[in-house]
């Protein structure tokens, strides 16, 4: 059944927005729960992050959203999943600037969370694939179908070239989700010094 929502790509101007969007969407995650345990520090931490990411994203791959910016996701499109200094320059270093800005704590935390994560990307993604960096709708907007709308440009895309798709995950409640396009769980671990899960899932082209 086709979707009643529109998708569209973001445009520049719309960066900020988007990125706040995502902060409240990833607010309840327990790992950033966990890394800013305060409300207004985690959002406006989430808020300097997620704006970064968003820039990035539109500069090496693909944001799309609902025109009312109820909903954003980024894509990072094979050959260019890995995040990497060069391109982090090439965007601006508005993620570098981002990162720096973040109190020296969680800036620890954070840095290695992403250490991290990217070393088990690049282990059990070798391939060219696309790298859903992003997904997040607003908290009282989910459950209306917006992120399966956004979801399926470039899902559509990737199955009919059989090329793979990879993210990684949170929060428990999203595997479910997922697993309806066709994610599996290729592993599970622990950030270093952290107790809390993450997800790490693969959907086959």
């Amino acid at each position: 059944m086709p979707s009643k929502w529109n998708v569209v790509h973001l445009r520049q101007s719309h960066i900020a927005r988007a990125g706040d969007v995502l902060a409240l969407a990833f607010d309840a995650d327990p790992i950033f729960r966990s890394l800013v345990p305060d409300s207004g520090e985690r959002y406006r931490s989430l808020s300097l992050v997620f704006r970064a990411v968003v820039e990035y994203t539109l500069t090496h791959g693909i944001v799309y959203a609902t025109p009312n910016l109820e909903g954003v996701i980024c894509w990072l499109p094979p050959g260019k999943t890995r995040i990497t200094g060069r391109r982090i320059a090439a965007a601006g270093f508005g993620l570098a600037i981002a990162v720096r800005r973040l109190s020296p704590a969680i800036r620890r935390r954070f840095l290695r969370g992403t250490d991290y994560t990217a070393a088990v990307h690049k282990r059990i993604m070798p391939e060219p694939h696309w790298y859903l960096l992003a997904l997040g709708v607003q908290p009282e907007q989910q459950g209306r179908g917006i992120g399966s709308a956004l979801m399926a440009p470039i899902l559509t895309g990737a199955g009919a070239t059989g090329v793979p798709c990879y993210l990684e995950t949170q929060t428990d409640r999203n595997l479910g989700f997922y697993r309806r396009f066709g994610f599996e769980v290729a592993e599970t671990g622990q950030i270093p010094g952290d107790t809390l899960p993450l997800w790490f899932m693969v959907r086959c082209g």
